[in-house]
Order: structure tokens, then sequence, then C-alpha cells
């Protein structure tokens, strides 16, 4: 997952701030996490986007496609995503269920305008497993190029306004914490991609104002062929959409980025059913929780004391080395953050004295071997390697 940080409005722009509800209650619920998505600002590293730059083009609306359609969304083993919406005209509603790391329903109503652009958006975030716990709505109404946002927390509502493009369009990002980005709404992708025009390989900007949070940013959007759009996740990858002949998102492949989830269109699913199941097993004590938890290892090395600390991914079913994690690519040998490794005093790895200090450690896997590599810089995201930073790699 990609870094973010906790931001407030003021005076029109952003400032850092701390979540308002952290520490009220257990730091799995909606208390702790709901502020760190609905006040967050994104700070993305400033990874080298894997997009195209040779050709880019204007934004077409295309009339809407009416459609109902429900999307079940798995990470390996485990279903941690479902979606259900109705578009019809220039009205899209839905429903989300997320499952990380409790949980959470988002239903969202929005408004287009005839021409093409968001009119207006309701979001509103509940925690069913906790129905006397905190409501979150946010409400955005787009008049010309200003976002008039209301955010209602529990009955404290803060109101602020920011500029934006006139035809800004829509955009639902879900998860919290290190797990922020886990689900975009498929439901609001469809309307995105309908901009995208016939031509290949030609790069669309698309500026989104996410109806949760109210943070802009711009949306780069490919079409591969005529039924694949590619959607770029955080500058760093792409999910790519598989269209019907009718511009219908069929399903969303994530593998390409660091969530690693697989989205399919399915069946009528009664939402309500899936809610009461997943909070049920909340609150049985198997809730999926934080995909990645922190986890940390300590020992000695001689007269030395050595600390690793680390997110620790689950297999969930999966074929990691040589599948999830590519053989022949740096990994950062772990999940999240960078993996830190930290002495008191120099050691020896495999043959190489490593002075006091912290470090993070990476490895290239290999079918019959690994590499492992030492690396200087620390307190980044674990997409951000910098090979010139090495201090030593160890076969």
């Amino acid at each position: 997952m990609e870094q973010h940080r906790h931001c407030a409005p003021a005076d029109g722009g952003w400032t850092m701030a701390p979540p308002p509800w952290l520490g009220r209650r257990r730091s799995v619920s909606l208390a702790v996490a709901l502020p760190a998505l609905l006040a967050a600002c994104a700070a993305h590293p400033a990874d080298a986007a894997r997009r195209d730059t040779a050709s880019r083009h204007n934004r077409t609306f295309a009339a809407p496609v009416p459609d109902t359609a429900t999307f079940v969304t798995t990470l390996g083993d485990d279903t941690i995503a479902v979606e259900r919406y109705r578009r019809a005209g220039t009205a899209l509603v839905g429903d989300i269920v997320l499952r990380a790391p409790v949980t959470v329903l988002y239903h969202y109503a929005i408004t287009f305008r005839p021409g093409g652009g968001m009119e207006r958006s309701v979001v509103d975030l509940t925690e069913p497993g906790a129905p006397d716990g905190p409501r979150y709505r946010t409400t955005i109404a787009v008049d010309g190029g200003t976002a008039r946002i209301a955010v209602d927390s529990s009955g404290v509502v803060k109101t602020y306004r920011r500029s934006v493009p006139a035809d800004i369009m829509p955009g639902l990002m879900t998860g919290f914490g290190s797990d922020y980005g886990l689900y975009i709404s498929l439901g609001i992708y469809q309307a995105d991609a309908a901009t995208v025009g016939p031509a290949l390989g030609v790069v669309t900007d698309v500026p989104v104002l996410d109806v949760a949070s109210g943070e802009l940013s711009t949306k780069h959007l490919v079409r591969r062929n005529p039924t694949d759009v590619d959607v770029d996740y955080f500058r760093i990858a792409w999910t790519r959409l598989g269209m019907d002949a009718r511009g219908r998102i069929d399903s969303a492949n994530a593998s390409g980025t660091t969530e690693k989830t697989l989205s399919a269109r399915t069946g009528p699913m009664n939402v309500d059913s899936v809610v009461a199941a997943f909070a049920r097993r909340d609150r049985e004590g198997e809730s999926v929780g934080q995909l990645s938890p922190p986890a940390s290892a300590a020992g000695r090395i001689g007269a030395a004391s050595v600390t690793i600390r680390y997110n620790s991914p689950r297999r969930r079913g999966r074929v990691i080395l040589g599948a999830t994690v590519p053989y022949g690519q740096v990994w950062r040998t772990g999940a999240d953050a960078a993996t830190e490794l930290t002495v008191d005093r120099p050691v020896i790895i495999g043959g190489k004295r490593i002075p006091a200090g912290t470090y993070t450690l990476w490895t290239i896997p290999e079918p019959d071997r690994a590499t492992l590599i030492i690396n200087g810089q620390y307190g980044q995201w674990g997409t951000d390697y910098d090979s010139t930073r090495d201090v030593a790699r160890v076969p």
C-alpha cells in the first residue's frame, strides 16, 4: 500500500492534523481507522510512474450505459470486498462492503451532469458490527469550478470549499492505514472509463475528486485494446479493467499492483446478507484484520543487538515466490513499509562488515537461490528502493 498523511482543510488548502478519533476505541474500529481515510490527503512516494507519455488526448463524455452489477473482490482465498451498484441516467447508487480491518459499509449516491462530470455526491460510512459506533457522512456539491464539501462526523459538521475543474469526475478509494487503496469503486471506475476514447495506447487524464475524503487527484487511463482499459495505481502500476462490448466492466485485475486483488462481476447478491455475515464473523473474532500486520524479531550476533521490523504478509492460499513475488525482481522482504534492520554495533553478515545503524532489507528471489540486499536508506515505503544506497549484497 502507498503512504498517506492525515490532513485537514484550512483556508482553502490542506494542513497536517491528527485523526480526531484516535485512541477512543479499539485500534481496528472505525473510530480509529475512519478519520485516517476521511481526513487523508494522500502523499504518494516519488516512484516513477509506469504510464504512457507519448500521446494524450482530451476526454470524451459518452452516453452512460445503464447497468446493475455486483462485484466480488478477492485476495488469494479471502473475499475482502463486495460492491453492488446501479447506474440509470445521471444517477449512480451503490454499496461497498469492505472487510479489512473490520467490516465497514460504504453507501454512495452520485448525480452527474447531463453533459458529463459530477454534480453532487453523498457517502455514508458505518461499521455494521458496532451499531452505536461513529457514523460519517461526506456531502459534495460541485458548482462551476468550486466543490462545497461538508463532513458530518457523528453530528459534528465541518464545511469547506476547494477549487476543482468544472467537469470533475468522482472517485472512491477505500481502506485504512497501510491498507488505504485496498479497493477502489468499480461502479465509479466505469463512469471514469467511459471518458476514454477508442484510440489504443493513448493516455486520458481524468481529474478526480474522492467522494469520501474530498481529495483531488488525476487518474491516468489507457485503452490497451478494444476491451481492456488500464488505470494507474498511485503512479507505480496499473489496474486492468476488462470491459464488455457495451463498455461495462466485467473484471478488474490488480495483480500488478501492491494489492494483488482480483475482482469479478457476479450474479445478483443480497448485500444486506453479506454485511450481516461478515459482521457476525467480526464478533466471533474472525475479522480479516490488518492485511499485513506489523511484526519484529530481535536477537544477538555476538555482542551486537539485532532487531528486524517488518510487516508480515499472509499466504491466503497463494503461491508466493515466483508468482505473487516474481523471480528476478527486488522485493521488500515483507509488506507495506520497507523492512528495517537495526544493529547497535558493527556485525558481519555473509562476509560483509555492516556498521552500527539502521538499514532496510531487500531480496531478489530466484528459483534456486536468493540475494539479500542491505540498503542504507530507511523510513521509506516498500516500493521506494534506491540501489545507489546499497551497503552490501549477500548471495
